[in-house]
């Protein structure tokens, strides 16, 4: 019995003295900094970054946005990603403020001063605040149009909201186009689209007739397929965009 315990504790010593080796001379390092990330903003200069400013979501919560007032009848929101604040946002606000839109960057609940640091209380609440934020918006721009643009997390966010609630997990991946595209090549598809609006007026007729182009473009990252760009469209010329899009892009990207 006693050789046992002896044996026993000696196993205990050797795992022990192991563990204590790998921690002391292979310890895991620092990871590098993510230059693909960082790099890009280095040049930017942020010093006339608008102040953050306030309005308030339908619990009473306080969530930040910046303002870039622009000449023009366009609106645009601009979404973040899930690693930013909306001061990364900052180029792109100025470039399309210079071309007359007014840009507005909400800062999103859970990021930097908006809400409880780093999360939400429901699925959806982003949906609600976005909601909220265009209830403010909208008064102080009567008659403008309104764009939404995400980035990174920010566009599949965008996605959402586009696609409603109801289609939230749904996969597109079904859709003849949309699985050829995954594979790596250009496909559009003409199809008949049942409006559930009221026809349109006389100069709107091109989207009367019900014809549409479903577009599907890969978006390829290191010669990889990232993901795929969807659309719908209607044309001034369905012919041109069925036959000279595709030969267009493949001879952009020879």
């Amino acid at each position: 019995m006693g050789k046992m315990l002896w044996a026993l504790a000696g196993l205990i010593v050797v795992v022990l003295v192991g563990l204590g080796g790998v921690l002391a001379f292979d310890a895991p390092a620092k990871p590098a900094v993510l230059a693909s990330v960082s790099d890009p903003f280095a040049a930017v200069d942020f010093r006339d970054l608008p102040a953050v400013q306030t309005y308030a979501a339908r619990d009473g919560t306080q969530l930040g946005c910046r303002a870039y007032q622009g000449s023009g009848a366009q609106v645009v929101v601009l979404i973040h990603g899930s690693s930013d604040d909306g001061s990364g946002m900052h180029p792109l606000a100025k470039a399309l403020r210079d071309a007359g839109a007014s840009v507005y960057v909400p800062v999103l609940r859970g990021h930097r001063g908006s809400g409880r640091s780093g999360d939400i209380d429901y699925i959806g609440q982003l949906e609600d605040d976005l909601a909220d934020f265009g209830t403010v918006l909208r008064p102080l721009h009567p008659g403008a149009g309104f764009t939404l643009i995400g980035f990174s997390s920010g566009g599949g966010f965008v996605l959402r909201v586009i696609a409603g609630r109801d289609e939230l997990g749904q996969s597109l991946a079904h859709i003849e186009e949309v699985a050829t595209a995954l594979g790596g090549q250009y496909r559009a598809a003409l199809r008949i689209r049942k409006p559930d609006k009221p026809p349109p007026p006389i100069y709107s007729i091109s989207r009367g007739v019900g014809v549409h182009v479903f577009s599907a473009m890969p978006v390829v990252v290191n010669n990889h397929v990232a993901g795929v760009i969807y659309t719908s469209r209607t044309p001034s010329n369905i012919f041109d965009h069925l036959y000279q899009e595709p030969r267009n892009t493949r001879r952009d990207g020879s």
